[in-house]
């Protein structure tokens, strides 16, 4: 049984300005139509979760994401799994753009 929890989350990181930054940086990238997965079997399930993913590139244009967020991942890794995330890279970090739930 896995007793770690699934997520970690931490209050007051950015200032609500910032994060619209992030926001609007992310509304301007290429979103995958296709939505997200969320029955473990490969099926869409719509009522779950219906986002719109896409990518920021690890270019320098985003870069001050990554330099504001990583370290948030990190201190969250080695707190909660042991796992030291930039020893092993990172994927490029998501933004979701919602759409009703069906």
């Amino acid at each position: 049984m896995n007793k770690l929890p699934h997520y970690a989350h931490k209050k007051d990181v950015f200032s609500d300005e910032y994060c619209d930054r992030i926001i609007e940086a992310g509304e301007g990238l290429p979103h995958d139509p296709i939505g997200t997965v969320g029955t473990g079997d490969g099926r869409v399930n719509l009522e779950t979760r219906n986002t719109e993913p896409a990518f920021f590139p690890r270019k320098l244009a985003y870069k001050w994401i990554y330099e504001a967020i990583l370290p948030c991942i990190n201190e969250a890794a080695a707190a909660y799994w042991k796992f030291d995330v930039s020893a092993h890279g990172i994927c490029a970090i998501q933004h979701l753009q919602p759409r009703p739930i069906l």
